[in-house]
C-alpha cells in the first residue's frame, strides 16, 4: 500500500498576498568619472538593500552592474539613473 501525501493548503490575505516592495539604495560606483570632472557624467545605479546594509556589503545593481573599487554613497542630484536599473525596477512593480 502505498502512502498518499497531503499538502496543506496555504491561504494568504489579500495583505499577505501582494508582492512586497523592493527596499533600493542609490549609489555610484566610486572612482573617477566618465567626464573626467564634475558630477556631470555620474550615472546612479539601484541596487537592492532589503537588510540596509552598508553599501561596502552589497552585490550588483538591479542591472548588473558592479564597481571595481565598491559602490559610493555620493549621488549627484542631478544625476542620471542607469536605464536599465529603472527598467528593472518598473517591471517588479
Amino acid at each position: 500500500m502505498t502512502a498518499m501525501r497531503h499538502r496543506a493548503a496555504i491561504h494568504l490575505t489579500p495583505e499577505e498576498a501582494r508582492p512586497m516592495a523592493l527596499t533600493i539604495t542609490k549609489a555610484t560606483k566610486a572612482g573617477g568619472l566618465r567626464s573626467g570632472g564634475d558630477s556631470h557624467g555620474a550615472v546612479i545605479h539601484l541596487i537592492e538593500n532589503p537588510d540596509s546594509q552598508p553599501l561596502y556589503n552589497l552585490g550588483a545593481a538591479l542591472c548588473g552592474a558592479e564597481p571595481r573599487i565598491m559602490w559610493s554613497d555620493w549621488v549627484p542630484e542631478s544625476g542620471k539613473v542607469c536605464p536599465k536599473c529603472q527598467r528593472k525596477l518598473d517591471q517588479s512593480n
